[in-house]
């Protein structure tokens, strides 16, 4: 399974699955959405789901398991220190070497307090969005000069950010809006939207992470309802990219480079 060439012929040649999309060199695709798909269109193929399994598990034991074992066996103290990036994501944000740590109980049990302490998880409440909204919105100082249409006002106000794009995606009033809704026509094409992404790839963002299969015209409905809803944000992104191909760089409001 950890062979590409040899899970290639196994999934075209042996079980002739249908190529669904191709890599940038030509050959039929076996990233992990293209697993997915596959796996819902013969579900009678468990070895499908296996290998997705299997990839999750390597990229846990390489991602976290095992460096955080060789931290632990050069620890002056055998306790795990993370480390800090100032300057490897081109993002420019902060990054370390576990940064994310995945949901997945297992992985967590990894980590525990030493005797007499309390292991602490904090988390600032949709940081993001809420940071990528007062950027479009202009950066604004004052509550007083923020247009009531944007989101960072919204957010202000006390307002359901995701629950009212789910209602805008659904044509429902925000209070009708389902626990499940908010989180799949609400959260995710707000977190995919935040930094400009095509209805296309907004489609296939939407299955690679949440496996929520939407069709081309559905994809596309959600990507007009989000500029529709927060008008600012399609400002936002035409001005950074002008400013990016004038002169070839981009900068955040904290000046990094």
């Amino acid at each position: 399974p950890a062979s590409t060439p040899q899970l290639r012929k196994w999934l075209y040649d042996d079980l002739g699955l249908p190529i669904i999309k191709d890599t940038p060199t030509g050959e039929p695709s076996t990233d992990e959405e293209t697993l997915k798909r596959l796996a819902r269109f013969r579900p009678d193929v468990t070895g499908l789901r296996n290998i997705i399994e299997y990839r999750k598990w390597a990229r846990y034991k390489n991602t976290y398991f095992r460096p955080v074992q060789a931290e632990l066996e050069e620890s002056y103290d055998g306790r795990y220190h993370a480390e800090y990036r100032v300057a490897t994501v081109e993002t420019g944000r902060l990054s370390s070497g576990f940064h994310t740590i995945p949901r997945d109980p297992f992985v967590r049990s990894i980590f525990r307090a030493p005797d007499g302490w309390e292991l602490v998880q904090a988390d600032y409440a949709q940081i993001e969005a809420r940071l990528a909204a007062w950027k479009a919105a202009g950066m604004p100082s004052r509550k007083s000069s923020m247009r009531t249409s944007t989101m960072v006002r919204a957010f202000i106000d006390g307002r359901d950010v995701y629950r009212e794009q789910a209602a805008a995606n659904l044509n429902k009033q925000p209070q009708d809006v389902t626990k499940q809704e908010r989180q799949h026509m609400g959260k995710v094409p707000v977190l995919a939207m935040l930094y400009r992404i095509s209805p296309k790839g907004l489609r296939e963002y939407a299955w690679r992470e949440y496996e929520l299969d939407w069709t081309t015209q559905q994809a596309y409905e959600v990507w007009k309802n989000f500029y529709a809803l927060w008008p600012e944000f399609r400002r936002w992104h035409e001005q950074e990219e002008q400013l990016v191909t004038t002169r070839g760089y981009a900068q955040s409001p904290l000046g990094r480079v």
